[in-house]
C-alpha cells in the first residue's frame, strides 16, 4: 500500500510539473516569433522590369488635406498583409484594360470610420501587372505605386463603388496616391524631414511630389503627433 501511495505523489508531482512548464515553453515560442515578426522589412508585393504610368481620374485628384478628409469615409493607421490577388478587365482580344490589385489590411488604429482595431479590411489598390515581349510591366496611375507588405501607413479611405461580389466590400484610397501616407520613426517626422523625403521613400513613382508633403505635414501634425 506504501508503494502504491508512493507511486501516486510521484506521479502527480511529474504531472504538476509540466503543466507549470508548459504555459512558460509556449510564451518563450511566442515572444520568438513576435522578435523574428518585428525584424521583417517591409518589401513590395510585386517585382517588374518597367513601369507604365497613366494619368488618373482628375475628379478624384485632392489638393489640400480639408479636401482629403471630406472625401474620406474611413481613416486608420494599417499594415498590408501578403495575400495580395489582381482583379482585371480584359478587352474582346484578352489584354488587360485596367485593374486593381486587393490585399488584407490589418488595422492598428481608427481615426474615422465604423471599423475596429484588430480588423481586416480589404484594399484596393489600382495597379496591375501585364507581359509584353518578355517584360513584366507594372500600370499604376499617376505617381501612385504599390504599398510595402509589412510597412505602417495611414490611409484615407472609401468604399469602392463597384457591382461586382468579388470587389464591393473593399476599400479604394481617395486623392490618388494622396490616399495613405507611410508612418515615419517619431524622431524622423519633423517638416524638416518631411521635405528632405524622395519620392521612392514615400513609395511614389516620379514627378513633383511638394503638394504630397505639404498635405504629409498636416496629416503628421493632426494625426500622427
Amino acid at each position: 500500500m506504501k508503494n502504491v501511495k508512493l507511486l501516486f505523489v510521484v506521479l502527480a508531482v511529474c504531472l504538476l510539473c509540466a503543466c507549470n512548464s508548459r504555459p512558460m515553453d509556449l510564451q518563450k515560442i511566442s515572444d520568438s516569433l513576435l522578435d523574428t515578426a518585428s525584424d521583417i522589412q517591409p518589401y513590395c508585393p510585386v517585382s517588374f522590369d518597367e513601369v507604365n504610368e497613366r494619368h488618373g481620374d482628375l475628379a478624384y485628384r485632392t489638393e489640400s488635406l480639408e479636401d482629403l478628409e471630406q472625401r474620406t469615409e474611413v481613416i486608420i493607421k494599417g499594415v498590408l498583409q501578403d495575400d495580395g490577388r489582381e482583379l482585371v478587365d480584359f478587352d474582346e482580344w484578352g489584354n488587360k484594360l485596367n485593374g486593381y490589385t486587393l490585399h488584407s489590411l490589418l488595422i492598428n488604429e481608427v481615426y474615422k470610420g465604423n471599423l475596429d482595431e484588430g480588423e481586416t479590411i480589404t484594399l484596393a489598390e489600382e495597379y496591375f501587372l501585364d507581359s509584353f515581349e518578355g517584360k513584366t510591366y507594372l500600370t499604376i496611375y499617376d505617381k501612385n505605386r504599390p504599398c510595402k507588405i509589412g510597412k505602417e501607413y495611414i490611409f484615407f479611405l472609401r468604399p469602392i463603388l463597384k457591382d461586382n461580389p468579388d470587389i464591393n466590400d473593399a476599400y479604394l484610397p481617395v486623392g490618388m496616391e494622396k490616399g495613405r501616407f507611410p508612418i515615419l520613426p517619431k524622431t524622423r517626422s519633423t517638416e524638416a524631414d518631411i521635405d528632405s523625403l524622395t519620392n521612392e521613400d514615400v513609395d511614389l513613382g516620379q514627378g513633383d511630389i511638394s503638394n504630397y508633403k505639404e498635405i504629409f505635414k498636416e496629416v503628421t501634425e493632426k494625426y500622427l503627433s
